[in-house]
Formats: structure tokens, sequence, C-alpha cells
């Protein structure tokens, strides 16, 4: 399986280092490279990739931020490729593949690669999502929520789920985009997922789901990419792993 990678460094000199070393190996595809922070953010938001090279001392958002606004179980890969090794604690915090520190050698890098795809091996990411998921036969009887419960600033509020647009991806938190508003819940997207009726709510992003009776249309970003426009007006990125899946049941609802 390819190996999707993003570099980001603010030196040139040094992203070339990495992607000279990567453009060797058959299972890497780099999608990307970015010289700050800002960049990164949006690539990872657009591409998904499985890896990231991170130099830490970057302009902009610095990689930890950059990390905090994805949730946990959908980050990427992570190596810090960076001269200061003041940081290697933090990174390993946020479970960082490896801490590779320059000048590296071409042995050294060959390590961080074998570590890399024995990350992989011990936890698949991002598989392609079946057509048809399979059901937990304990969950099977368990109708979806019909209202989800918002806790903020010692109020409590009920928002219905047929109200929900679309739900994005903030941190640890999720937020819901209904009737105007929007709500922060401190959920992932993967356990609303599980909450919500699936015939109703479809995964489009990592970091986005979207209430199929509030799609107006898919349209083209670029040559590669989607983004779904919703009928408040706002565009979803809608990424390559959920297209088909999300053309297919767009047809079966016309």
């Amino acid at each position: 399986m390819t190996i999707r990678t993003v570099i980001v460094d603010d030196e040139p000199l040094a992203r070339r280092a990495v992607s000279r070393r990567l453009a060797a190996e058959r299972d890497v595809e780099i999608v990307a490279e970015c010289a700050d922070g800002g960049e990164a953010m949006d690539a990872i938001a657009r591409l998904t990739p499985d890896l990231v090279f991170f130099d830490i001392k970057i302009p902009g958002p610095d990689p930890f931020a950059v990390l905090r606004r994805i949730p946990r179980d959908e980050r990427p890969a992570v190596v810090f490729v960076t001269a200061f090794d003041r940081h290697a604690i933090r990174a390993f915090e946020i479970q960082a593949v490896d801490y590779l520190l320059k000048p590296f050698d071409d042995e050294r890098f060959a390590e961080t690669l074998r570590r890399v795809r024995q990350a992989r091996l011990a936890v698949p990411r991002l598989p392609q999502p079946p057509a048809q998921p399979p059901v937990d036969p304990q969950q099977a009887a368990v109708p979806p929520v019909d209202r989800l419960v918002v806790r903020s600033r010692g109020r409590v509020t009920l928002v219905k789920t047929d109200a929900i647009e679309w739900i994005e991806a903030d941190g640890d938190y999720a937020c819901l985009h209904a009737a105007g508003a929007t709500h922060h819940v401190h959920r992932s997207l993967t356990e609303l997922e599980r909450l919500l009726d699936a015939r109703r709510f479809a995964r489009v992003h990592r970091s986005a789901i979207v209430n199929l009776d509030h799609v107006r249309e898919l349209r083209t970003r670029d040559y590669r990419d989607y983004d779904v426009l919703m009928r408040d007006g706002a565009r979803v990125r809608l990424s390559r792993t959920y297209r088909d899946l999300l053309e297919a049941r767009l047809g079966k609802r016309l």
C-alpha cells in the first residue's frame, strides 16, 4: 500500500534532503511539500496523507498546533526532522513514529522508514470504507439517536439530529452546524458516526460528516478533489477515500 507523504520544512534544501531519499522508495508517494504551518494544515486537511515529515521550527503554527486540530484517531503518522533535540519528549507524547536529528545519513533515514512501515502494519490507517458497513449484532437493535446533548457554560442544549446539516472535527471536539448555529460537543467524528442514522449521515472526509438531506450538489475543486455543496451554502471538502461511496449513496436517493 502506498504511503502518501507530506514534507514540511521552511528550508528548500532540507525538504530536498527528505524528498530525494523518498524518491527511491517504491511504496512512498510525495503528495505535497510545505514551507510553513498554514500550508501544512491545509495540505493535511485536503490530501489526508498517511505520513508527515515535520520540521519543528517552521513559520506559522508549529507542528504541535497543527496536530492538535486533528482528532487523535485521525492523525497521520508523524516523523519530526529537526536540528533540536529538546522537543523529543513532546514529540513522543503525541506518538510520533520517529525523531530524526539533522544532519542525518542514509542509514539513519532507512531506519526511520523501517519504523514507519512497522507502525503501519501494527495499526492500519484509513482503509477504504466498505460499501455496506458491517453491523455489530449486539448493536443492531439499538436505534440511532434523534438528538445530541450539548453542554456549554452551565447550559445544556438538545440539538435534534434532523436539524444537523454537517459536522466538522475541531481537535478533540466536533462542531455541529444546525439551523444557522454552531454547537461544540466533546466527541470524535468516529463516535458520532456510531450514534447517527447511517441512512442519513455520511462521512465525506476524515474531518467531516454531512447530512445527505442537506446536500445540494458535488462540485469539482480541481482535477482530483471535490467539494460537497450544502443547502446552507457551506462547502465541505470531499476526499477521494469517500467519493465513490458518497456518489453511490446520493444516486440511490435521487
